[in-house]
Parts: structure tokens; C-alpha cells; sequence
């Protein structure tokens, strides 16, 4: 079961296909719900605000009490909330309530969060100040991580960069993720064009392909370097 907030056509035709082995539960975010009238303009502009944490905040008690509802149905063993921009909190702080008994009449989850690429490890990537916005959503974060069950990484380099900006103590699961390994070098074609997909931010190398077109363009007058994107 995903629980996430709502996703473009082509992403939620994609999931169809893998149903009934996955279920998408899509829930409407704040501004949804303020178009659609179920939430009231003035708390929408409220939390806008109140910036970004306050954002997420709200966005992830949306979540979570989504998530909840469907395990009175379906019971589920884990719950895996990310700790990006503290998404987690509100589940972890809704299922503190639980303690080691029960609530909507079923046994009390464990709640697992994973380690992925958190908001300062973005800003530290990115060269980019850390601005009081950002203290409140790296507070989230540190949240997410000390009131989880367990946390899990896809890598030890990801735990250390966490802890380089978000220091904790807790043990954490590496469980590296079950994707194949492409080729590192792969020989040019005589003809076509070289297709790189990312955001267009340091973090991702905006930086080298800058660097890459002002070596290569010279060399090859013939050559295009075309950027799609916002």
C-alpha cells in the first residue's frame, strides 16, 4: 500500500498496472483540498504562512491519518515513513499515543523510517545558506529519525552524510537497494545525441555539465547542448 499525495496521470497509470499486488491511496494536500472546498481558504493561507514546515507538518498528518484509516480495514506489520522534510512525524506521534496495546482495534504497527536524502544534505550539495526555514524542517527531520522503531539506509554514505548535518546516535539497517548495477562506461554511439536526466541543481552536477559544455562545445561546433526544464 502507497500512501502519497496526488500524482500525475502517467504516474498513477503506471502504478494501475501493478495492481491488485499494489494499492495506491492518493490523498489530496492542502491546496487540493482548498479547491475543493473541504478545507477552508483561511487555514490554507495559515499554513502557507507558516512556511515550509508548517507545510509538511500538515501535509504528513494528512498522510498518516489516511495510512491509520486504512489499518483499522487492512491491517499492516510496518508502516515505513520517509524522514525527507519530516513527513514521518505525525504518524510516529499519532502511534506514541498506542504505546504496546491497540487503537482503531487493531495491534499498533511498526513504524520504520528510511534514511534517503534529507533537506540538508540537499543544502550542503546545493552550496546554498541555511536559513531559519530550513532549521524548522531539519528539526522535523531529527524528529522523523528519533521517533521511529528502526531506521534503514540504501547505503553507509547516506548515514554519514545524515549524521554530518543532523547528528544522532541510533543504530541503523544499510540494506542497499535491489536495483541493477548499469554500466560505468559505456562506449558513445557514432551518431546521436547523449540524453542525461536529473534535476538541474549542484546536487545532481548542474556544475560538471556546465563545466563538460564549456570543454566540449569548441571541439565540436556541431554540436547542441539542449536543456529541458524549468
Amino acid at each position: 500500500h502507497i500512501f502519497t499525495p496526488a500524482l500525475p496521470a502517467d504516474v498513477r497509470e503506471r502504478l494501475a498496472e501493478l495492481a491488485p499486488r499494489v494499492v495506491v491511496h492518493e490523498v489530496l494536500d492542502i491546496a487540493a483540498r482548498v479547491a475543493a472546498g473541504t478545507l477552508a481558504p483561511a487555514l490554507g493561507s495559515a499554513l502557507a504562512a507558516g512556511g515550509p514546515a508548517a507545510h509538511q507538518l500538515a501535509l504528513g498528518t494528512l498522510l498518516a491519518a489516511a495510512a491509520l484509516e486504512a489499518h483499522a480495514q487492512t491491517p499492516f506489520d510496518i508502516i515505513e515513513a520517509p524522514e525527507y522534510e519530516g513527513l514521518g512525524v505525525a504518524a510516529a506521534l499519532r502511534m506514541a499515543e498506542w504505546g504496546g496495546g491497540t487503537a482503531l482495534g487493531k495491534a499498533r504497527p511498526a513504524l520504520v523510517t528510511q534514511l534517503h536524502s534529507g533537506a540538508a544534505i540537499n543544502r550542503r550539495g546545493n552550496a546554498r545558506a541555511t536559513a531559519p526555514a530550513d532549521r524548522a524542517i531539519d528539526a522535523l527531520e531529527l524528529a522523523a529519525i528519533e521517533l521511529a522503531d528502526a531506521l534503514g539506509a540504501p547505503s553507509h554514505a547516506v548515514v554519514r552524510e545524515t549524521r554530518a548535518g543532523l547528528p544522532f546516535a541510533r543504530e541503523v539497517t544499510v540494506l542497499p537497494l535491489a536495483l541493477p548495477v548499469p554500466e560505468v562506461f559505456v562506449p558513445a554511439p557514432e551518431e546521436g545525441p547523449s540524453v542525461g536526466s536529473g534535476r538541474r541543481e549542484r546536487l545532481k552536477g548542474a556544475d560538471l555539465l556546465i563545466e563538460a559544455a564549456r570543454i566540449m562545445l569548441p571541439r565540436c561546433p556541431d554540436a547542441r547542448l539542449l536543456v529541458i526544464g524549468p
